[in-house]
């Protein structure tokens, strides 16, 4: 059985189409590392360690879908 997936891709390159579309058939949970990052999309970031804090709540779950470009964090 898949448990975790990550997709990683450039700008535009379809990394949350297909995550939704694999949660969908799957029925695994789709995270989007923008909505981690980001307080304000695009335009405050979150706290380091807030980010942090919420991107090990989802690492811990048994599955998961997580597609975005950050590698750094």
């Amino acid at each position: 059985m898949i448990k975790r997936i990550r997709i990683i891709g450039g700008p535009g390159s379809g990394k949350t189409h297909l995550a939704i579309q694999l949660s969908k058939k799957l029925n695994i949970p789709a995270y989007d590392l923008d909505d981690v990052k980001w307080e304000k999309k695009f335009d405050l970031p979150r706290d380091p360690s807030k980010r942090d804090a919420e991107l090990k709540v989802i690492l811990k779950k048994k599955q998961w879908i997580l597609e975005g470009v950050y590698g750094d964090w």
